[in-house]
């Protein structure tokens, strides 16, 4: 396991050696993978945004990543199990590396043999722990190479769950704002030591 300086916000300083070509395609994808929270009203929206908090607990040197998710809410918030197609396909994971970006993403056509929305309760104050494995087989992204993290890289991880999402698979999707699921983007990062 690598030390690692935590951040709760990326430093836009720290970038400064990365191309401005590249730095405008960090901003690009970000923006692109918050457009899904154009449609919440602003009470919805902070309600679903402000409950859940990332850390990036501990990286490996082959592509395993812990996150550690914080529910900051005075409520008990659900969280959908990755176990099903609602679950599924929401972590995102950016390594920035000699000022290039490296994009990994979850496959979205995991087939299920039964699939049905599931999820996980989260106590006031809970956390719940995530392993991220990007070599495992079910990541796309920066080819078919192994994916490996070194010192120096900045790791970028985002939980982005839609309000609602439809799958080919359930046509009757179950919204997660009438399942009272949390949703909404949230983001954790840190510079590998």
């Amino acid at each position: 396991m690598y030390a690692m300086k935590a951040r709760s916000s990326i430093e836009v300083a720290r970038f400064a050696s990365i191309s401005e070509g590249t730095l405008n395609n960090v901003i690009a994808i970000t923006l692109l993978l918050l457009t899904n929270m154009l449609d919440v009203s602003p009470s919805i929206q902070a309600k679903s945004t402000n409950g859940l908090v990332l850390r990036i607990a501990s990286i490996s040197a082959t592509g395993q990543i812990s996150v550690e998710m914080h529910n900051v809410s005075p409520k008990m918030i659900k969280l959908w199990k990755e176990s099903n197609s609602w679950g599924s396909a929401h972590w995102r994971v950016l390594i920035v590396r000699n000022s290039r970006v490296h994009l990994f993403f979850q496959n979205p056509d995991i087939i299920f043999t039964r699939n049905g929305p599931a999820y996980l309760e989260v106590a006031a104050g809970g956390r719940v722990m995530q392993m991220l494995e990007l070599n495992d087989g079910k990541w796309l992204g920066d080819g078919d190479q192994a994916t490996t993290i070194t010192r120096g890289d900045t790791v970028i991880v985002l939980y982005d769950v839609p309000k609602q999402q439809i799958y080919r698979e359930a046509p009757n999707s179950v919204a997660a704002v009438n399942a009272g699921v949390w949703y909404g983007v949230c983001a954790g990062t840190t510079e590998v030591r």
